[in-house]
């Protein structure tokens, strides 16, 4: 008996640490002047973010490339178009109609124009993680930074957040629907952050 407690304040331990470095940082500034805005800006910067084990995502583009080529000739350069392409197609869509969804009427949105508030996501951190048949796994998860900025003076920021080891909640073999997961994760973070 004394065990199984053990093993459960264990769990519950490490589940608090799991949701506490989930949350999201009030770095600077506040998120008041959002209340007199219905439409954001938003960008992505992946300039400067490191890959799982990899500080340098060319360096982990590189490893994935070649064993690509080396279990099927000509299949990297297919690995490649999709590691990038999948950013617009699937994971910045998500994320902007995730956020939008819970801060209604706010509209989050790399297509909107003329605004007064433009937010930077800096993705800092990318772990894509894996799914296999013996049901071992690692979620997929992004750390980033959101900056609020203004649209006709992005030097001058508005507010500063950030956001460590967001997980994904989607357990699947599919590596565009994991990621996909981490960065609706970062949406929910934000949209309760914004609604408090």
């Amino acid at each position: 008996m004394k065990r199984i407690k053990c093993i459960v304040a264990g769990f519950l331990l490490l589940a608090g640490v799991q949701a506490f470095s989930q949350e999201i940082v009030l770095e600077s500034g506040d998120l008041s002047f959002l209340k007199n805005e219905s439409k954001i800006r938003v960008e992505y910067d992946y300039s400067n973010v490191s890959v799982g084990e990899y500080a340098k995502e060319e360096d982990y583009i590189k490893m994935k490339v070649d064993e690509a080529e080396k279990n099927k000739p000509g299949s990297g350069a297919t690995w490649l178009a999709a590691w990038k392409g999948d950013r617009k197609k699937t994971y910045e869509p998500a994320f902007e109609a995730k956020l939008t969804k819970k801060t209604a009427p706010l509209n989050f949105s790399s297509s909107n124009t003329n605004t007064n508030v433009t937010l930077i996501i800096t993705v800092t951190f990318i772990e894509p993680g894996f799914y296999t048949t013996s049901m071992i796994q690692k979620r997929a998860e992004i750390s980033v930074i959101y900056t609020f900025v203004d649209s006709k003076n992005p030097e001058k920021v508005l507010a500063k957040l950030s956001g460590q080891h967001l997980k994904s909640v989607i357990a699947t073999y599919d590596l565009e629907q994991r990621m996909k997961g981490a960065y609706e994760k970062a949406a929910i973070e934000l949209a309760d952050l914004i609604k408090k």
